[in-house]
């Protein structure tokens, strides 16, 4: 037999781990069993056996390109399975965290105190849940299923020890935007490189 699972961190949905890409399948963990069967101690939102050293939080910016939208009058907001890792009551709340448009130049951002790991997301032109992308961003490489026939962004800062800054994903897609890019036209950009010791694969993080 084969089955799908999660775990929660409390008794009802928003509480649920977020389940790493490596060992997602459609969006849960899945175990195959033919008898009795102690299944292994994951760690809580991770792949692994033993849980990973705990990092310390560091700041991540969501950011998003609204220019080929008519923003939403209930605001834009950015959601995922980080929520209450944040301190939030709930995962996946539309209406709670909603971004701003600092430089008025249509590109919305938000920023939230979180440990390194992995995280969806989804950003929503509103509060509702109707008003949610619904792009298929695992076919556009920037994310997974979500287990119920959608999509969600991924986020993926494990291992990362300083304050990091999305790319600008252009609404609704795995594009990313232009806009600004001439601000670091001949400037001395920094980036670093994860995990830290790395094995088989590293990541190039450009802070900009």
């Amino acid at each position: 037999y084969t089955f799908a699972y999660k775990y929660l961190n409390g008794s009802a949905w928003g509480t649920e781990e977020p389940v790493p890409s490596l060992c997602n399948v459609n969006g849960n963990r899945e175990a195959a069993i033919s008898g009795d069967t102690i299944l292994p101690a994951f760690c809580f939102g991770a792949c692994s056996e033993g849980c990973p050293q705990i990092l310390p939080p560091i700041n991540l910016t969501f950011r998003v390109d609204m220019t080929n939208e008519v923003p939403s009058g209930n605001g834009i907001h950015v959601a995922g399975d980080f929520m209450t890792a944040a301190g939030f009551p709930a995962n996946w709340q539309k209406d709670t965290m909603e971004m701003s448009d600092p430089n008025g130049t249509g590109i919305y951002e938000y920023t939230v105190n979180l440990r390194p790991a992995e995280y969806q997301y989804k950003f929503i032109n509103g509060d509702q849940d109707a008003d949610e992308e619904d792009g298929d961003f695992l076919a556009g490489g920037c994310g997974v299923s979500n287990g119920i026939g959608g999509f969600n962004r991924l986020a993926d800062i494990t291992g990362m020890l300083v304050d990091t800054i999305l790319p600008v994903y252009i609404y609704n897609t795995c594009n990313i935007s232009t806009i600004g890019l001439d601000e670091f036209a001949n400037k001395t950009i920094s980036f670093s490189v994860y995990p830290n010791p790395m094995r088989n694969d590293a990541t190039v993080w450009f802070g900009n």
